[in-house]
Order: C-alpha cells, then sequence, then structure tokens
C-alpha cells in the first residue's frame, strides 16, 4: 500500500460531479491552467486549498489524468468554507 502525504490525506472531502448541480446555478467560465496539481483528488470539481499550487477559495476541475487543472476562479463556498456547498 502505498504512503500518501499528510497535504493530500486532508483532501478527504467527497467531490460533487458537475451533474450535481442544477443548470441555473452554473456560470460558464474559461479554462485557466495554473500550474495547480490535483494528484489525490478525483476528477471532477474541487476548491482550491493552498496545497500543490492550487489557490485558496478558487475553484478548479482536476482532468481525468489525475494532475491536471482547470483554475475557474473565486466562488463564494470556496471562499467561505472551501466546499463546493456550504
Amino acid at each position: 500500500m502505498a504512503v500518501m502525504p499528510a497535504a493530500l490525506a486532508q483532501r478527504s472531502e467527497s467531490v460533487p460531479r458537475v451533474g450535481d448541480f442544477k443548470r441555473e446555478e452554473l456560470a460558464r467560465r474559461a479554462c485557466t491552467p495554473d500550474g495547480c496539481d490535483c494528484t489525490g483528488i478525483a476528477p471532477g470539481l474541487f476548491c482550491g486549498d493552498g496545497v500543490l499550487g492550487c489557490k485558496v477559495g478558487d475553484v478548479y476541475q482536476c482532468s481525468t489524468d489525475g494532475h491536471s487543472t482547470c483554475n475557474f476562479g473565486p466562488r463564494k463556498s470556496c471562499q467561505q468554507c472551501n466546499q463546493l456547498q456550504c
């Protein structure tokens, strides 16, 4: 069994999928890669937590390769409770 670094172990929140949100709650945003690495996170949306180059308060999408992300910018819930929904 592989040992998981402590920073990645903290990312144990369940990751909602895009389909979990109502269409009217989502606003289209451009994908902006910024060096955030989503190692250890399932593909989908997550809030940046200041680890592995991810900005606190921004919402990211982790790609299926398990490393590449798109930064969609600040999100109120990520800033308030570091979750996609508070």
